[in-house]
């Protein structure tokens, strides 16, 4: 039916796009570092891993019998995953590699490599106690069939009928290994030989192939080249007006854009006083328990944008001890053809000493947009081009910000 749904159906085809545009726009880094880590557990060199030595280990134990079921129901449930992506033919909603995308294989490889596991354990203890090995595989197994569709290189149907086809085939080759007689399994040497080959395995490999999976199931972003006059004319209009994050509040406005570079902004920027806030650390963030912290002090914490982190952060201190200027910009994805020089969509606000809850001060954004917005257009009068633009000013009383964009660029003669 799935199968059908697919190659046929209509109702599958746009629960598929809805889900993936979905958890696309909810993407962001640290997310991205999670589900990269968690979908390694389903590649398969280390499935395989896990299936050879715990294979190896119940020959050993005199359980050749288990063995080969838990080999069986691998071999089967590879067959028909392979079958099936070269008969279906489904393209992959983002091409991270060659291949086809219908069933999803670390779905239905780990659920067979897992979940028969699970099934092995569960036969040996008490019924009453059944639930606790397939409740602990099917946590890794749905785990890693999420981080598939989080990191888009799957369908949610392509998930579906994986999940599908290796429930099918365990049950199957399962019921066959249950209606037979067989020596009992040592349950708790098993599971800590499994576990062992598991986490050496996984640390092996995530350790060689983290980075180079991180890049490779990295956003992927087409960049649009225009000229400068289209940008400054009219253009930068089609830019985000507000920070987009998960809350999907508009109390955040993108008040600013650089077209240049960000090392060349640093620097005018240092110049004036402006300068980086060390990372967040743990020391660092004991001072929100300081009873009368310095505002320096406190950890400016990074702000996503549209799935990305910001990348340009710098403060500076006015005269005002209690707040600080910040300003922070985020790709936009944007060229100026005539340069070539990227654009970043940013925002300039003042952050506040923020003691609502007790015992503990925070930083806190401030209302006002209009004046950190002019305190910077004075900071780089001198350096750049600048044009200010109007946007409709905001109607809220969260925040006060009269719609004007500052639209800077490098003097090229300078």
């Amino acid at each position: 039916l799935i199968l059908r749904q697919v190659l046929h159906g209509d109702f599958m085809g746009d629960l598929d796009n809805y889900l993936f545009h979905f958890l696309q726009n909810l993407r962001t880094p640290w997310a991205d570092h999670l589900m990269v880590f968690v979908t390694q557990f389903g590649e398969q060199a280390l499935l395989a891993t896990v299936l050879i030595g715990g294979s190896l280990w119940l020959t050993w134990k005199g359980n050749t019998k288990a063995a080969l079921h838990w080999i069986a129901v691998y071999a089967g449930a590879g067959i028909l995953t392979f079958v099936l992506k070269y008969s279906a033919q489904i393209a992959r909603p983002i091409e991270y590699y060659s291949g086809y995308s219908f069933p999803s294989a670390h779905a239905s490889m780990s659920l067979v490599v897992y979940g028969f596991l699970a099934l092995l354990v569960a036969r040996e203890i008490l019924f009453k106690h059944r639930w606790l090995p397939y409740s602990i595989a099917g946590l890794i197994v749905m785990a890693i069939a999420f981080s598939r569709l989080y990191l888009g290189a799957h369908w949610f149907s392509d998930v579906l009928g994986g999940i599908t086809l290796g429930l099918f085939w365990a049950a199957l080759i399962g019921i066959a290994y249950d209606r037979h007689p067989a020596p009992r399994l040592p349950v708790k040497s098993t599971l800590g030989v499994a576990a062992v080959i598991m986490l050496l395995a996984g640390g092996i490999h995530v350790q060689r192939n983290f980075s180079q999976d991180l890049a490779k199931y990295a956003p992927r972003i087409e960049v649009q080249a225009l000229s400068r006059d289209a940008w400054v004319s009219g253009y930068w209009q089609q830019l985000p007006d507000y920070r987009i994050d998960l809350e999907g509040h508009n109390e955040q406005p993108m008040n600013i854009q650089w077209a240049g570079s960000l090392q060349r902004l640093r620097v005018l920027l240092e110049r004036k006083g402006w300068h980086t806030p060390p990372r967040p650390v743990p020391s660092s963030a004991l001072n929100w328990l300081a009873p009368q912290p310095d505002i320096t002090s406190l950890p400016v914490l990074p702000q996503v944008h549209d799935g990305q982190h910001h990348e340009l952060l710098l403060v500076s201190r006015p005269d005002s001890l209690d707040q600080l200027t910040v300003l922070r910009l985020w790709p936009a994805h944007i060229e100026i053809s005539d340069t070539p020089a990227p654009v970043w969509v940013g925002t300039v606000s003042y952050l506040l000493l923020d003691r609502k809850l007790p015992l503990v001060s925070a930083l806190r954004t401030a209302i006002d947009f209009n004046t950190p917005l002019a305190a910077l257009q004075a900071a780089l009068d001198q350096d750049v081009h600048s044009r200010a633009v109007q946007r409709p000013a905001a109607v809220s009383q969260h925040i006060d910000w009269n719609g004007k964009v500052l639209l800077t660029w490098e003097k090229r003669d300078m």
